[in-house]
């Protein structure tokens, strides 16, 4: 390991020394941002992967999750909102519904939402289930 820094630093060197001073330059290389910069004899060399998140299965989740919901009855639906609106942020939750895409953050806590909500609905689903099958066995 120590033979490797050795290297490395050797390397950084031998690139300092070619380097013309005051050089800043950023360029694309391999898919990660490279910036090199010399200033006052000091050479820096940043490299940034850019990770694009790709929100394509949140968006099918989402979108599975929205027409879902539209099947809920009105008076059910607003029973399930209430409970929700108890254990998340309602208001966040339809903004989050409604946006088109997602970063990393708002599509891990939609994604969270949808399953805090979803397990409010089994339950709602299920009592009403119960309910029915109770009225039905009346007859």
């Amino acid at each position: 390991m120590m033979t490797d820094l050795n290297e490395i630093n050797d390397l950084f060197q031998i690139l300092g020394s070619v380097i013309p001073e005051g050089t800043n330059k950023e360029f694309e290389l391999n898919g990660a941002k490279v910036t090199l910069v010399k200033e006052n004899g000091d050479t820096t060399i940043k490299v940034v992967k850019d990770e694009k998140f790709d929100d394509s299965e949140v968006v099918k989740i989402v979108n599975n999750f929205k027409d879902n919901v539209k099947l809920i009855d009105d008076y059910l639906f607003v029973e399930i909102n209430e409970e929700a609106d108890e254990e998340i942020d309602i208001k966040e939750f339809d903004k989050l519904l409604n946006q088109e895409h997602f970063d990393k953050d708002s599509a891990i806590k939609v994604i969270d939402m949808i399953d805090v909500f979803s397990e409010i609905t089994r339950s709602h689903l299920q009592k009403e289930v119960e309910r029915l099958v109770n009225l039905y066995e009346r007859f």
